[in-house]
């Protein structure tokens, strides 16, 4: 910056303006669990009636009073159901004809709550305004847009580069799972589908004198089971896997990812999703997504066998996935590297960091430059070397004030002290010219 108050620019202006996209912060509460349990009663040839049960409704009664459904509870299941309380799910709010507001729940954020500050004093935070912004300490010797990091819109880039590369992000919500519902018009709620086996214990009291226990079960085949390649140590990669019910009743299924191993080493250290169950109709398909991580930093080829089950554990197919693991991509971080460009803080390893040099830019005299950049051992300096040159004149002053007088009289305070003295001079040769005679 010219900070010279001289020049054509004595100063600057920055400037904090607000985009035109609005996002909605909420708070995730803590989740509940729902679910529905149907009961399907026949007798003879009478039609059927159902009997529904669940967390809001754990007892049922048929209308003739022979069955009675009560739900018991949940076994605990063999992964936990995901917790997002301590988020903020960021919604593109407005403008509604926004292109992101229009994409609905795919823009959708979920971000840790450190990384917001409602208040708008802390920079680079979701949330941040004026006042973070006008107080930033040394924003003069930083980059442009130091105090507005982290906001919405570079959460949303991110993502959508990793997505561009078939990777999986960090903050959209489609990465935490299947979603069914989000928050849509006046509807605040996240709908999370969990594909993990959950176990219920259920008592039936029925009449025994003529019950049957009926387990459907339908050939099925895997239709198609693929793994892209992932980097180890990282997010992982999904298996995807669609079975198809070639049978002729509805039946359930049961799909499970097993024997992991490497065409390298045994043992590779891959880790998959818990097997998964789902009701499939006659001729119809059915996709299961499954996790798959490695814990091994070193590439290699390895495969994992998928394995598809009917509900008496009957197996169906069999397939085998292959697929690779790529090396770690390691990051050293914001202490790693080299400076980046536009000032801000320099130093080699070892020493203390110091600001850049603005203090060179600051003429002498211009007391505003030194203060705005903070430059106060080069504005002592200066002051003192001032003061110092004016003591020395005014001494100087002080001291020949006298002679000057004496020698010139009313001549002398219109003259400086070199005329002064050399009018002495000539007076004092008139004097010897005149003694000679």
């Amino acid at each position: 910056l010219d900070c010279s108050v001289f020049g054509p620019t004595s100063g600057s202006a920055h400037c904090l303006r607000f985009d035109t996209l609005w996002y909605g912060i909420l708070e995730v509460g803590t989740g509940r669990t729902a679910f529905e349990i149907g009961i399907d009663i026949r007798t003879g040839g009478a039609p059927g009636e159902a009997l529904v049960l669940g967390p809001a409704q754990p007892l049922a009664v048929s209308a003739d009073g022979h069955v009675s459904a009560q739900l018991l509870g949940d076994f605990a299941p063999f992964e936990a159901v995901p917790s997002f309380a301590s988020k903020f799910l960021l919604v593109p709010w407005q403008p509604a004809t926004h292109d992101r507001v229009l994409g609905g729940q795919r823009n959708y954020l979920l971000m840790d709550r450190a990384q917001a500050d409602l208040t708008g004093l802390q920079c680079n935070r979701v949330g941040v305004s004026y006042t973070a912004f006008r107080y930033e300490a040394d924003r003069c010797i930083k980059r442009v847009g130091s105090c507005l990091g982290g906001q919405p819109e570079d959460l949303h880039i991110a993502d959508e580069a990793l997505r561009a590369q078939g990777l999986p992000g960090t903050y959209q919500l489609e990465n935490y799972g299947n979603f069914t519902s989000a928050v849509t018009g006046a509807d605040k709620v996240l709908r999370l589908q969990v594909p993990a086996v959950q176990l219920s214990v259920v008592t039936l009291s029925v009449a025994a004198d003529d019950l049957r226990f009926v387990v459907n079960v339908s050939p099925g085949v895997i239709a198609k089971a693929a793994l892209a390649d992932f980097e180890n140590l990282a997010q992982g990669g999904v298996l995807q896997v669609q079975a198809t019910n070639v049978g002729d009743v509805t039946a359930d299924y049961v799909v499970g990812v097993t024997n992991c191993t490497s065409d390298v080493l045994v043992g590779t250290g891959i880790i998959t999703d818990a097997a998964q169950t789902r009701s499939i109709a006659p001729a119809e398909d059915a996709w299961f997504y499954f996790s798959v991580y490695s814990t091994s930093a070193d590439p290699r080829t390895s495969a994992c066998t998928v394995r598809l089950q009917d509900a008496t554990g009957a197996v169906l197919d069999v397939r085998r996935v292959p697929f690779n693991t790529t090396a770690t991509q390691t990051d050293t971080g914001a202490q790693g590297g080299t400076g980046g460009q536009g000032g801000g803080l320099t130093g080699t390893p070892g020493t203390v960091a110091v600001p850049a040099d603005q203090c060179s830019t600051c003429s002498i005299p211009n007391v505003a430059c030194h203060i705005t950049n903070g430059c106060w051992t080069r504005l002592v300096t200066a002051l003192v070397l001032l003061a110092a040159i004016l003591a020395v004149a005014a001494l100087a002053a002080w001291c020949l004030l006298p002679y000057c007088a004496k020698a010139a009289g009313r001549a002398c305070a219109r003259c400086c002290c070199a005329v002064c003295c050399c009018g002495r001079h000539r007076k004092r040769r008139s004097r010897r010219h005149a003694y000679g005679h």
